[in-house]
């Protein structure tokens, strides 16, 4: 099926010449000219928003705040086109939750690039998407943000560890017991290594030259 795309500008000619080019590389195109009217366009639940700043009525920064805020299209990709080229309102739009930031004048090959590119990513995240809570006991895992629960303790953990407690939770390894980084254990200090243990079942941090059956994953020493 042909990804949907809404176009929002209040320029006509600039929606009319990317409208075209859309349509003949195969996309179907929604249009809206305004923010208020874009609002109740995303509600058909397009696979990517082309929006642009400078708009009557409601301008595209709120839009983009508005359609993050909503559950029901947060997830939708975003690419600003505009004519504002300072670095100040790209870097505001990118931190608004934007995927992408383009610049007027459009040059229509870069846009369609671009435009594929914003849709492959979504395409690549909905792909790896898991669910959003994994519950193990009283083990909670929050896969959207790193965060890693043990009752009513919350533990942060950078992203290649947390991606490392991710696969041993889907293969064959059960997970257990979880230490962080900063406590020590069996009296041991110095750098820890993240654990999996195909023998006790359990993910834990040790020290690597601790005299442990536990054999250390690849790529996280330190």
């Amino acid at each position: 099926m042909a990804s949907t795309i809404l176009l929002v500008d209040d320029e006509r000619d600039i929606l009319e010449l990317l409208k075209y080019n859309l349509e003949k590389e195969g996309y179907r195109v929604l249009t809206a000219h305004n923010g208020k009217e874009a609002l109740r366009v995303v509600k058909q639940h397009p696979d990517l928003v082309v929006l642009d700043v400078m708009m009557p009525e409601l301008d595209g920064w709120e839009v983009c705040k508005a359609i993050r805020k909503d559950p029901a299209t947060a997830k939708t990709p975003i690419v600003f086109l505009t004519a504002r080229d300072s670095e100040i309102d790209e870097v505001v739009g990118l931190e608004l939750g934007a995927d992408d930031y383009i610049t007027k004048p459009v040059k229509v090959r870069t846009f369609l690039a671009r435009v594929k590119r914003a849709l492959k990513g979504r395409a690549g995240a909905e792909s790896e998407e898991g669910p959003e809570l994994l519950k193990i006991g009283d083990l909670e895992i929050q896969i959207n943000n790193y965060v890693v629960r043990i009752g009513s303790r919350e533990i942060h953990l950078p992203k290649k560890e947390f991606e490392v407690l991710l696969f041993l939770r889907s293969s064959a390894f059960r997970v257990g017991k979880f230490w962080p980084k900063s406590e020590k254990r069996v009296g041991m200090t110095g750098p820890f290594s993240l654990l999996g243990c195909s023998n006790c079942c359990t993910l834990k941090y040790a020290h690597p030259q601790a005299s442990c059956r536990c054999l250390p994953l690849p790529g996280l020493h330190s």
